[in-house]
């Protein structure tokens, strides 16, 4: 059936409007998908038609949650992403219930304490049962608290599994003991053989309801929000209001758990990331903001840091570029340039990034650094001619400059060449055999060809070479130009090592 360009367009805004749920290019097939099977469902013969009953009927409210419950994937487990539920319970909890039980002190009321969490994005109800689960095994003398956990999802169908509470062995694959047999009945009936059902104790604690992070006011007084794979959906922009509102609705200091490859360098001064043992996690930002330098450098004694810089360019940043000649840079000066570089690109604003690199042209290692960002710009504008023709200048100045193989690495990846994608890759590995990235990819590329085990052992090199110390500048330049912070690029390996082994096992 013909989908018009111009349709295609307007769903997509419409969409990305209402739930701030963005199709990015390589994605618009799955929404052509998802808008085929609802006009087949609805009886629309045209993509028009079907459009003005998304838009403008009176069951479009319906019809948009019903097209949403198609378009957002809903894959999780209990106790995904083991490292954050054991900072959030030995880390964030006790430190919860000490404050709140020192305020309940102090202020002599003789009210119950309270306790509020936020399951944003809670698909089919894994996470704010295991949240639940959790605060029942954690919390001494349990009956003394108020304890609310909110879950709130965008997908009706995913919020009506949830409030069934029956799971099959999947979801079930990380629940040990004492969880399994205190909180779950194994179902014994031949159509239900191999499925689980939570307890109404569990159940009991958890509030379900459906609310749009974008359009929807937020509940108030929140301690702990859970957020997780659910801003990689959205657009830049609506990710940075979110997190806006998520801080306004939070208590002080409040603490928030994303998803492994959601970070937010770069997008606000709302949030620090904190690290417990291998679980990464925020906490809402309390009084006044550091120094912008001292928020640009980087402190490997101070492993729980990430690296930050304001929403508008540095102050300083104009008088460097007009006062200073291009040749005449210092150290300092070119680092805080290639930081709010660095900041365009993430919040792909390759147009100020481009500009800003052309302006601070410069001689030498940095010309070869500013050479590969302008590069780098190119490949995610998928302009890989001129990417590649910047890369070959770049090696014209430094022929063992392994980041030039990387990306020439990551863009034959992307176009499905994998001999040309591992032999670039390989390279750079042999010019630095702890060059994360190029590792991680490898990897990656690995997994494409179904050698899991072997995968498994590049994760494994990534994490080796990650936990060497702090990065130098032009290694947080890889990180941060590919989205990814040390802690963040970590998790993400961690992550997939647990799902590889899992297959290989």
């Amino acid at each position: 059936m013909n989908f018009p360009k111009e349709l295609q367009g307007q769903i997509k805004t419409h969409i990305a409007d209402r739930s701030g749920l963005y199709f990015r290019d390589h994605d618009l097939k799955n929404l052509e998908s998802g808008v085929l099977q609802r006009m087949k469902a609805c009886g629309f013969d045209s993509v028009h038609s079907y459009y003005l009953h998304l838009t403008t009927s009176q069951d479009k409210e319906t019809e948009f949650r019903e097209l949403l419950n198609l378009l957002t994937i809903n894959h999780t487990y209990f106790f995904r992403n083991e490292p954050q539920f054991a900072a959030f319970k030995d880390k964030v909890l006790p430190e919860l219930i000490e404050c709140k039980m020192q305020r309940v002190f102090k202020n002599r009321s003789g009210k119950k304490p309270l306790l509020r969490i936020w399951s944003a994005g809670c698909s089919t109800g894994e996470e704010p049962y295991t949240i639940a689960m959790i605060l029942r095994e954690a919390i001494p003398h349990f009956e003394d608290w108020d304890i609310e956990i909110l879950a709130t999802d965008a997908s009706s169908d995913a919020m009506e599994k949830a409030q069934r509470g029956i799971y099959n062995e999947n979801s079930m694959r990380l629940v040990e003991e004492p969880y399994r047999s205190k909180y779950f009945t194994k179902m014994v009936s031949p159509r239900q053989s191999g499925q689980w059902k939570i307890s109404e104790e569990i159940k009991g604690m958890v509030r379900f309801g459906f609310l749009n992070l974008v359009g929807d006011p937020y509940p108030p007084e929140l301690d702990v929000v859970f957020c997780r794979n659910v801003t990689i959906y959205f657009e830049t922009k609506t990710t940075i209001k979110i997190m806006e509102n998520f801080a306004a609705a939070m208590t002080d200091p409040g603490s928030l758990f994303l998803g492994y490859s959601e970070s937010l360098q770069f997008l606000t001064d709302k949030f620090r990331m904190a690290v417990w043992k291998d679980g990464i996690y925020y906490r809402k930002a309390v009084g006044k903001l550091e120094d912008p330098k001292s928020i640009l450098s980087w402190h490997p004694e101070e492993p729980i840091a990430e690296a930050y810089v304001e929403a508008l360019p540095l102050p300083e940043l104009a008088a460097i570029i007009e006062h200073r000649e291009r040749e005449d840079l210092t150290p300092e000066e070119f680092e805080t340039v290639r930081q709010q570089i660095l900041r365009f690109i993430y919040l792909k604003e390759y147009s100020e990034a481009m500009a800003l690199i052309e302006k601070v042209s410069v001689a030498g290692e940095n010309m070869v650094d500013t050479q590969y960002l302008a590069a780098d710009i190119c490949a995610n504008r998928k302009m890989h001619d001129e990417a590649r023709a910047r890369l070959k200048k770049t090696l014209a100045i430094d022929s063992l400059f392994a980041p030039a193989y990387y990306l020439l690495g990551c863009m034959a990846l992307e176009e499905g060449r994998i001999a040309q994608a591992k032999e670039h890759l390989s390279r750079a590995l042999y010019i630095d055999k702890d060059f994360v990235m190029a590792r991680f990819y490898m990897a990656l590329v690995l997994r494409s060809e179904g050698r899991v085990g072997d995968a498994i052992r590049e994760y494994r090199n990534t994490l080796s070479a990650l936990s060497k110390g702090a990065p130098s500048p032009r290694s947080r330049m890889i990180l941060q130009s590919s989205g990814f912070s040390t802690a963040t690029l970590k998790s993400i390996c961690s992550d997939n090592l647990e799902r590889l082994k899992m297959e290989f096992l």
